[in-house]
């Protein structure tokens, strides 16, 4: 099979600088801030590709054209795909020039598949090397033309697919999951559905029973019309979204503001009740300290007390005096010295004076902490108050901001109700063309007898399991032990864990390796693959597992292993849309562009810096 390689991508219009992005062989990065064009990118290059429309951006007005310039073995000098951006509609023909300019007289070709040939997708798949393809689309056998759209999402991931809970290669819709299945078994082993075995009765009934699938669809499309109640296209109600989108980034940025105040308010709040609670509990306990000094002085006064009568006793007795006995008469001269000391006298006078000037000292000093105290609990009593008037008017702040956000608060939930009924209109649009592709793909066949789906082959589900597995362990996934591929889920497995089962930031590094390992697996195998990857955003949701309750921040050492596989190891060609710088080590083997949002450097996808960013950063 022959592999494709994108060159260019470019918008264009008249008096416009054009938008251009020119990509190498192997690993092209595109990085930068959100709100820059990175996923108009990856937009623009689906839309050019087949995809039925185009979402409108501020950024484009003024670019009326978009070009695709590819090359492949098939056209070494190139093809350039033009197709109308302006007012997008699912209709807009594409022109294709030989070459890699657009020079020459190009041909016209319809986006949807034509039994003439005379289509996008006939002369994509031809460049591929697939002049004919059928895939099954029923337990009956019944088979559907191979067309670029269906292999689409096997190498073009959008940011919202790629997080997905549905298995890589399935779009999660019950009705296309037979043909999904079969696209998957076509690309991976390179056998299509045109031998299945058929049993054949009336071609009559066949008939009958389509005219019954088309009533039945055409009723449910009347439904989902009367419910849009409108005549508005789905353009225009995506225009509509685009301007609700920006209403709901100006009210929300305006509240960035005050929210950012109220929090400032509230953490003074609670910083001044953490320094009041602090001064309370010192007024506590200073008043603790106070009452157990207050008995302490009241033992002090007990003590001089006693020792006062110990005294005011000795003194009346004449206990202290030496002389004549107090008790007996004697003189001193006939005084026994064993029964009478007139120096125990003396001694005990002076026992009962030093303890009463220990304990005047004592009562002294307790007297002045005493005061210290209470001139300390006087002014924490004072602080308490001064804090007490402080949290009330950070209190009243407070409220004041939540009475002023209140009106913004009410128009962005408004918005946000106006949006969500826009995105639930988008969506029965897009469910009308679904069906409505369905019902001119009803053909008038014979009736197969029901028989069992045919499945991956056994070797084939192991074999591009372990080549998952070896991709996963180069990216340096954290606590990988065991990867496979589930042949009937179409679903990869790790640890025993299907993707599904994951958080999004996992779902979105196993399908990037499913999509990356895809590509590998077919072109070491002379596969039916174009080649090439485009992923948006296969990393912005991942975190390393210790901060796995936020998966917004993504893990550098998967992130850079991520992009230094690709740059090396992967043999097509790669695109990848997002918002981290890749490794500087990279830089000699990757394209890589940034995307500033800012007048420094290129702004994003489209040469402008709009206005309002102009404004914002006060540049004239």
């Amino acid at each position: 099979m022959t592999s494709i390689q994108v060159k260019k991508l470019a918008a264009i219009g008249a008096d416009q600088e054009p938008a251009e992005l020119d990509f190498g062989r192997g690993l092209n990065v595109v990085y930068g801030a959100s709100n820059t064009g990175k996923t108009y990118v990856f937009d623009l290059i689906n839309y050019l590709l087949g995809a039925s429309d185009l979402k409108y951006i501020t950024e484009s007005a003024g670019y009326d054209t978009g070009l695709l310039s590819l090359v492949s073995s098939r056209s070494p000098a190139g093809l350039t795909l033009e197709r109308s951006i302006e007012q997008s509609r699912s209709a807009a023909k594409f022109r294709v020039y030989d070459g890699l300019q657009r020079t020459g007289r190009p041909r016209t070709l319809s986006p949807r598949h034509q039994k003439s040939g005379n289509d996008i997708s006939t002369l994509f798949l031809a460049q591929m090397g697939i002049n004919e393809g059928w895939v099954r689309s029923n337990d009956r056998n019944e088979t559907v033309s191979l067309t670029l759209r269906l292999l689409s999402r096997l190498f073009l991931v959008s940011e919202t697919d790629i997080v997905s809970e549905a298995p890589p290669a399935l779009s999660g819709q019950f009705i296309s999951r037979t043909t999904e299945r079969s696209v998957l078994k076509f690309v991976l082993q390179g056998d299509d559905d045109s031998n299945l075995p058929r049993t054949t009765k009336s071609a009559t009934a066949e008939r009958q029973r389509n005219q019954g699938r088309r009533a039945a669809m055409e009723q449910i499309i009347s439904e989902l019309r009367q419910a849009l109640g409108d005549s508005e296209s789905i353009s225009e109600a995506q225009s509509r979204l685009a301007r609700l989108e920006r209403s709901i980034e100006s009210v929300s940025s305006s509240l960035d503001g005050y929210l950012d105040e109220q929090a400032s308010l509230k953490e003074e709040v609670g910083q001044l009740q953490r320094q009041y609670d602090e001064q309370r509990s010192r007024v506590n306990e200073i008043s603790e300290l106070l009452s157990n000094f207050g008995l302490l002085l009241q033992k002090y006064n007990s003590d001089l007390e006693r020792l006062d009568m110990l005294e005011e006793a000795g003194t009346l007795l004449g206990y202290f005096d030496v002389g004549d006995c107090v008790f007996c008469g004697s003189t001193p001269e006939h005084q026994s010295p064993a029964a009478h000391r007139a120096e125990d006298r003396t001694l005990f006078a002076e026992a009962v004076q030093a303890e009463q000037s220990k304990t005047l000292s004592l009562k002294a000093d307790l007297a002045l902490a005493i005061q210290d105290l209470e001139a300390e609990r006087e002014s924490g009593l004072g602080a308490l108050s001064a804090l007490e008037v402080e949290i009330q008017g950070a209190r009243d702040s407070v409220r004041a901001l939540d009475e002023q956000l209140s009106p913004q608060r009410g128009q962005l939930r408004e918005l946000v109700d106006a949006k969500g009924g826009l995105e639930r209109k988008i969506a029965a649009y897009q469910q009308i063309e679904h069906i409505e592709n369905l019902k001119a793909g009803l053909g008038d066949v014979d009736e197969p007898i029901s028989v069992p789906a045919t499945a991956l082959g056994g070797d084939v589900a192991r074999e591009f399991g372990e080549l998952l597995s070896e991709i996963l362990e180069e990216w340096r996934i954290p606590e990988l032990r065991h990867v496979s591929f589930d042949s009937e889920t179409c679903d990869i497995n790790m640890n025993g864990i299907p993707r599904s089962a994951h958080g999004k930031g996992m779902r979105a590094i196993l399908h990037a390796a499913f999509t990356v390992g895809l590509a590998q697996w077919c072109i070491m195998r002379d596969l039916p693959h174009p080649g090439f990857v485009v992923l948006d955003s296969p990393l912005v949701t991942y975190k390393q597992p210790e901060g796995a309750e936020d998966e917004r921040i993504m893990g550098n050492d998967v992130a850079s292993h991520f992009f230094r596989y690709l740059a090396s190891r992967f043999l097509g060609q790669a695109v990848i849309l997002e918002n981290v710088a890749p490794p500087t080590d990279i830089d000699g083997e990757a394209t890589i562009y940034q995307f500033t949002k800012s007048n420094r450097g290129r702004y994003g996808f489209f040469p402008v810096v709009p206005v309002r960013e102009l404004a914002s950063s006060g540049t004239r």
